[in-house]
């Protein structure tokens, strides 16, 4: 992946200027565009930059001449229109070599979020954008090949069946979106990413708000040996004091050669900009109802079984009973799996009593537990099933498990009955009606309910 972040971009954009050229450079005070000159042209070796060193043109003639430092990448060609100045510079990029006029970017996101992108570049700029994904592809690939298209969005996956197409364009840059996806190098995903043709590359960690700087760690054979092998056998349990000496110098001084490389942005910058967040988290005890059914579960044989495992075991041999006579229950399941089958079944029961019922998606083991519970609870409660549906909402207990699909359905169901207006976000939502469905919410007056899969939420 190191090889990947590689690149020799910088010496590019140093040659685009010489000493002498009039430019326009930020002003170190207020950072307003002033028409300077170049003095000189030097490159830093620890970040493989290059700076300029500029006279401003209108300075005060009472005042000695005096040399600023700005970085190369914040210099302006004189002339080009406001627009035309927003536009970052990148190598190869150039269309007329006195304009700074990139071509066509790239960016690559996982799906869950590629619309999020095409919204905010609608929201804050002018941009011809497409999204390079689902039947359209072929149609959008041939538009940005024409030169119609200065933005173009696309997923791993589709730009890895696709490389052949990708590579007939020339991109200007490429922007990797939440780049820890490819940090496996053996995968077929970061593979596509080193075949990809581009001038520069920007891979950018979203969930850590961290931009890293390409080719600040060097080629991944000089990482391993620095870095990565070194931390891994200074972490180890059978570590000697010299190796997790070793280790602990390797982090030190990774932790210095990459701060000064990194970008982070975080929320904090924008802090006072973003609506309040009011989190209100209710805690719903068990109706009567749910407390009998979860009692009955609790009074089973296999419940009893694995609460008792740890006590001493009958035959007097010493040991405790799960790991002597009682491994097994009647069935000969195994203790382990009834941990999980009966910790799925009181969290169902926990949430909302009708999740008992079998679906598709059950394993037969758990229909059989299951199928038994039920028995028992019919014996008591004979109008069982209308008390689900009377106590769909009431219920409810901890909201953090509607990441599972049947709970929202239950909520669905209630919301239906009650006539309430809502609207709803889960894993079958389809990628580019998300951005849309979150809009509506939070414009509409009438919508004041959503129910978002917490699953969706994590995505």
């Amino acid at each position: 992946m190191l090889g990947f972040l590689d690149t020799d971009s910088d010496s590019l954009k140093g040659a685009t200027w010489r000493e002498g050229d009039t430019c326009l450079a930020p002003d170190p005070r207020d950072g307003s565009l002033r028409e300077s000159t170049i003095k000189r042209l030097t490159s830093t070796s620890h970040d493989n930059g290059t700076t300029a060193w500029v006279v401003f043109t209108d300075h005060n003639k009472d005042e000695e001449e005096e040399e600023e430092a700005v970085p190369v990448l914040k210099l302006m060609r004189p002339g080009v229109n406001h627009f035309t100045q927003e536009k970052p510079l990148f190598p190869g990029g150039v269309t007329d070599t006195r304009l700074c006029v990139p071509l066509v970017f790239l960016i690559v996101a996982p799906l869950s979020v590629l619309y999020n992108w095409k919204d905010e570049l609608d929201t804050w700029g002018h941009f011809q954008c497409a999204v390079v994904h689902g039947l359209k592809k072929e149609e959008e690939l041939a538009r940005i090949k024409k030169g119609r298209i200065e933005v173009a969005l696309t997923t791993y996956e589709t730009l890895r069946l696709c490389m052949d197409q990708f590579n007939n364009i020339h991109w200007s840059a490429v922007v990797v979106d939440e780049a820890h996806k490819i940090k496996n190098p053996n995968s077929q995903i970061t593979q596509a990413m080193k075949d990809l043709k581009c001038e520069v590359r920007e891979p950018f960690v979203r969930d850590s708000g961290v931009r890293a700087v390409p080719g600040c760690l060097g080629n991944l054979g000089n990482f391993k040996n620095t870095f990565s092998d070194p931390i891994e056998q200074g972490q180890r349990h059978s570590a000697t004091k010299r190796v997790l000496a070793t280790g602990r110098k390797a982090v030190r001084a990774l932790v210095k050669k990459i701060s000064c490389s990194f970008l982070r942005r975080t929320k904090a910058l924008i802090r006072e900009q973003l609506p309040k967040k009011d989190d209100r988290v209710v805690y719903c005890s068990l109706t009567d109802f749910q407390e009998t059914v979860y009692q009955t579960v609790l009074d089973t044989e296999d419940v009893t079984l694995m609460l008792r495992s740890s006590e001493k075991c009958d035959c007097q041999s010493g040991r405790a009973r799960s790991r002597c006579c009682y491994k097994t229950n009647a069935a000969g399941a195994q203790m382990k799996g009834l941990y999980f089958s009966y910790l799925a079944i009181l969290r169902k029961v926990a949430n909302h009593t009708a999740l008992l019922q079998s679906t598709a998606g059950s394993s037969k083991n758990q229909e059989k537990y299951v199928g038994a519970i039920c028995a028992k609870v019919f014996q008591k409660f004979p109008d069982f099933m209308q008390r689900c549906k009377d106590e769909a909402f009431e219920a409810l207990s901890d909201p953090m498990y509607s990441g599972k699909m049947k709970l929202l359905d239950v909520l669905e169901s209630y919301c239906m009955a009650e006539g309430l207006d809502y609207s709803r976000l889960d894993g079958a939502t389809k990628a580019k009606d998300r951005v849309q469905i979150v809009k509506e919410f939070n414009s509409s007056g009438h919508i004041n309910l959503c129910l978002v899969s917490t699953m969706l939420v994590k995505q």
